[in-house]
């Protein structure tokens, strides 16, 4: 992990958490990935403020998932993501309306494939941190 990643998963607590800015669980933080919030394409900078630290192989896969097939959604979990960053720390209630928007995000394409045959909603998305709302 780079320093600025560092410098996210240790301000943010992640290593006492256990999972991350989108409520996905991981084991080693060698498993998280730096997201930019605000895309590259849109003009967003690798900078510790456009940043959060992702499960590459789920929450991280999942999120561009999302925005190549529900942009409205995509831009929905980004406003969250921006919220965490400015209250600076992964906060619960802001995962629970990331949880809702996955959750509708599953609703609305379960069942649906890409071009290669795999699912838009694979099994390993929905594995995540669980709230009682």
């Amino acid at each position: 992990m780079g320093k600025l990643s560092d410098r996210l998963y240790y301000d943010f607590k992640l290593n006492q958490l256990g999972y991350d800015f989108m409520g996905y669980y991981f084991d080693n933080r060698r498993e998280l990935s730096y997201h930019h919030i605000k895309p590259t394409h849109s003009g967003g900078e690798t900078t510790y403020d456009n940043g959060a630290l992702l499960v590459r192989s789920t929450s991280h896969n999942y999120i561009h998932t999302i925005e190549e097939y529900d942009y409205k959604m995509f831009l929905m979990v980004t406003r969250l993501l921006f919220e965490e960053k400015y209250m600076g720390k992964v906060d619960t209630d802001i995962l629970k309306e990331i949880d809702s928007i996955l959750n509708c995000f599953e609703s609305k394409y379960n069942g649906i494939y890409t071009k290669k045959g795999q699912p838009l909603v694979r099994e390993e998305f929905t594995r995540r941190r669980k709230y009682d709302i």
